[in-house]
């Protein structure tokens, strides 16, 4: 009687687990797509591989210059090579932009770090470096040797004066070719000055720019910049409220004997600094010698 019911006991405890094993395969059955499912994950595999490959493999030169070639009217632009990457910097070699009325701009070189997205967005981060800028028109020609630009801007997209952020310009010497003949309010010319570095530290916010810590170094003076101006929608209708103060190099008065003059009748010292207010727009400034 004792075996029967052990017997019964363990014939219970199988059906138990057969019971539940049946509950588990249940659970875990294998999915099966329709063909419909299949067909459209299908798709979607075939549209990611050519999207990829056209992001990858597609000469995107051709593209840019068919592009560019519908703003010949405004301006030409061209260009050596282009080299688009996702996880590298983008570089572009041999850049040439000529405007109608003569002047160009050209790069040997430009490396940008610059994210896609936050410029689509008028929110442009990241670093720009370009080698070789030449600048040219009718009266006036330079070229940058090198430009480090570090940028961290919203709302580009909007007016200048909705500008938020920060933009840092740091060059490395500068080549000035060519001056205006008449006009300057100083006499040089552009053999006598030799641009070391600029150096420009723009912060925007609230309608306002402040521009501490912007300098130029040269052969004649050492320059620096602070104060702040009020931004408009254009840059020519900016308002000025800024310090710019002069040190003469050493050998000022041996370079250049008038521009020496002018600083001494300007209130500087040999030796000493001259500090300017500069107000007023940056076309049509206005200085007045500053109390330190």
């Amino acid at each position: 009687m004792a075996k029967q019911e052990i017997q019964k006991d363990i014939d219970e405890d199988m059906s138990a687990e057969e019971a539940l094993l049946e509950i588990h395969d249940e659970e875990f059955e294998t999915v099966r797509l329709t063909l419909r499912q299949k067909l459209t994950v299908g798709a979607t595999i075939l549209i990611s591989f050519i999207i990829f490959s056209a992001v990858v493999f597609l000469p995107l030169d051709l593209v840019v210059r068919a592009v560019l070639a519908k703003y010949s009217r405004m301006m030409r632009i061209d260009f050596m090579s282009l080299d688009l990457n996702l996880f590298e910097p983008d570089k572009i070699s041999g850049l040439k932009i000529f405007l109608p009325d003569g002047s160009s701009i050209q790069a040997e070189e430009i490396q940008s770090q610059l994210g896609y997205r936050e410029m689509m967005i008028g929110h442009p981060h990241g670093t720009l470096n370009v080698q070789n800028f030449d600048v040219s028109m009718s009266s006036f020609a330079c070229v940058f040797r090198s430009i480090s630009t570090a940028v961290d801007l919203q709302d580009v997209m909007e007016s200048l004066d909705r500008w938020k952020g920060e933009l840092q310009v740091r060059t490395g010497p500068i080549d000035i070719t060519s001056l205006p003949v008449e006009g300057l309010p100083i006499p040089i010319n552009a053999a006598d000055v030799k641009i070391s570095s600029l150096i420009i530290n723009a912060k925007f916010n609230e309608g306002r720019i402040t521009l501490n810590g912007t300098s130029i170094k040269s052969n004649v003076f050492d320059i620096t910049v602070s104060g702040t101006g009020r931004l408009s929608a254009g840059l020519t209708a900016t308002r000025l409220e800024t310090v710019v103060c002069l040190t003469p190099k050493p050998d000022l008065e041996n370079i250049n004997n008038v521009l020496f003059g002018l600083y001494l009748a300007g209130g500087g010292t040999a030796g000493g600094r001259l500090c300017l207010n500069v107000t007023g727009t940056p076309g049509s400034p206005q200085f007045k010698k500053a109390s330190e």
